[in-house]
């Protein structure tokens, strides 16, 4: 037995009350400030969704304000079927931002009870998408209602959470009706190549055997293939998606080993707009810098003395400002020229003004921030087949010797909206003109030309002759004349773009100055998230696929 005196014991309850109160003190400290902007705050909302109503008491938004660990707030809302068949709804956090520093630390709780409950503490997500479904594939007949409950905390975990401090957890609760039968856009390409459509083709082994990509991608080929589909529209009713509404994109192929941004393997379907956006330039510097002729490194870097480069002019106006985040453009104005101009000095030119439309954020939360590569050694496409030239976008860098801007390039960037390879233009033609080699054309005095060309033969008076022609015409991409590339080469004196061009006998890859603006169109591109669907159309001209998320 043990026997401690009253002073001792007395000592103890002091030490324990003063760890105590140090505890309590250390997690008051943790605090954030969580609010929606510019949300309604009405007394009601309804917001419906085809045969399904949401109805909030007390407006869509979800606010947690001057949080510490241990607060809860709880939300209540109802869905209803107002339709006269039975049907599947999901239920959203969107518009969503966390950047709660331990995603932990955020929970919820939905209870329910008619509906589809979540009665297991669960952590809010931190992504828009398909993460961010609180509520999934729940039936509900007509002129019934579903009454829920959700309960979001703070959890204590009885340690300091001052990395927490200041971070935000904004979002609007959102309603879906499901329908079945709905196939996301990738499933749905996979189906229309299982159904023997003739403009869908693999760029892999089961096609063109020791010829293909490793990655055995799904694309579309030949004149005008059924890949349109409406995007950026400004309206998300399904019965109001038309040309006015609208833009027209067109569906590149359905590519697979992608990284995305938290290093996940993925398939995605990646998209090209239609027409172009503008006429700029790829990148953009001072004078002091390659002569204002601007530098070939898509994404953030360094440079050799450990100064930031922040990327290429054209990749930040086009994830920043594109996005709505005007960022580069305040001026309304993008780069267009050598030495960091953003004004043309030709007549026909639209004065380095940036594109009217942008991105909306409907559009924006269906991309999928996924690794790019940005290889530059274009110069190695002499002799080389489509195939060769697909590894090459993807390969190593050259040599350090070329490059003089004294950069530490990297052939990686993780981002969302980018440009076309040139492989992906190679690709769209028709199957049997892909095996062809990509052989030297014209080298100028400052840039390189390569043309893509197809050898024929014929005979007269008993003789075999050979001639070259180009047959880019049996190739949807390649009415895009001028279009920038996001492979590009370096020499001594240039950083060069890569541009391609064609005409009605030939086409060619260019490789003027990273500045040059003469004719070289911005054609965004970008991958979709797999939680598009397509909900109708048959992907014409006349009826473009449809999509929700």
């Amino acid at each position: 037995m043990i026997i401690m005196n009253n002073k001792y014991i007395k000592t103890l309850i002091l030490v324990a009350a003063f760890l105590i109160l140090t505890l309590l003190t250390v997690a008051s400290y943790a605090y954030f400030s969580a609010s929606v902007s510019g949300n309604s705050t009405a007394e009601e909302t309804i917001i419906t969704s085809g045969n399904m109503a949401l109805l909030l008491t007390d407006g869509e938004q979800v606010s947690l304000n001057n949080a510490f660990p241990g607060t809860t707030i709880t939300k209540s809302f109802k869905v209803k079927n107002v339709g006269t068949v039975s049907s599947t709804y999901d239920v959203y956090l969107s518009e969503l931002i966390n950047t709660f520093a331990d995603k932990n630390d955020l929970v919820y709780i939905l209870e329910s009870t008619n509906g589809c409950p979540n009665n297991s503490e669960t952590i809010v997500p931190s992504e828009v998408g398909e993460q961010s479904k609180i509520v999934s594939s729940c039936s509900i007949n007509p002129n019934i209602e579903h009454e829920y409950t959700l309960t979001i905390t703070f959890k204590e975990d009885g340690t300091n959470q001052d990395d927490n401090k200041d971070k935000h957890f904004r979002s609007k609760i959102s309603i879906n009706e499901y329908k079945e039968g709905l196939k996301t856009i990738s499933e749905t390409m996979i189906i229309n190549k299982n159904n023997g459509e003739t403009d869908l083709e693999y760029d892999g082994v089961e096609t063109i055997g020791e010829y293909g990509t490793k990655d055995n991608n799904l694309r579309y080929i030949g004149e005008n293939p059924s890949n349109y589909i409406y995007y950026n529209c400004s309206t998300t009713d399904i019965d109001e998606m038309n040309d006015t509404t609208c833009e027209k994109w067109r569906i590149i192929g359905l590519m697979n080993n992608l990284e995305d941004k938290n290093s996940k393997v993925v398939s995605n379907v990646k998209i090209i707009k239609d027409d172009s956006i503008g006429i700029y330039a790829w990148d953009s510097s001072e004078e002091s810098v390659k002569s204002g002729m601007g530098l070939t490194q898509w994404g953030e870097t360094v440079y050799e003395d450990g100064t930031p480069y922040e990327g290429a002019d054209l990749m930040r106006e086009l994830n920043t400002d594109y996005l709505g985040n005007i960022t580069v453009g305040t001026d309304g104005k993008w780069f267009a020229g050598e030495k960091n101009s953003k004004k043309y000095d030709d007549a026909n030119s639209s004065d380095g003004n940036m594109p009217s439309i942008l991105l909306n954020n409907n559009s924006i939360n269906m991309i999928n921030e996924v690794k790019w590569y940005s290889a530059s050694d274009g110069r190695t496409y002499y002799d080389r087949t489509v195939s060769e030239m697909y590894e090459l976008e993807r390969g190593d860098i050259i040599s350090s010797y070329y490059y003089v801007d004294h950069l530490n390039r990297i052939n990686q960037w993780i981002g969302k909206v980018a440009l076309p390879y040139p492989s992906d233009f190679i690709y769209s033609l028709l199957k049997e003109n892909q095996d062809n080699k990509y052989d030297n054309f014209d080298p100028g005095a400052n840039y390189s030309v390569r043309q893509f060309k197809f050898e024929e033969t014929y005979e007269s008076n008993g003789e075999m002759h050979s001639y070259t022609n180009s047959k880019h015409g049996d190739s949807w991409l390649f009415t895009k004349n001028g279009a920038l590339t996001l492979t590009t080469t370096v020499y001594e004196s240039y950083c060069n773009a890569c541009v391609l061009y064609t005409d009605q006998y030939n086409f060619s890859l260019q490789y003027p100055a990273a500045s040059y603006h003469y004719g070289t169109y911005v054609y965004p591109t970008l991958h979709l998230k797999n939680e598009v669907y397509i909900v109708s159309g048959d992907g014409t001209s006349t009826n473009p696929y449809k999509l929700t998320m």
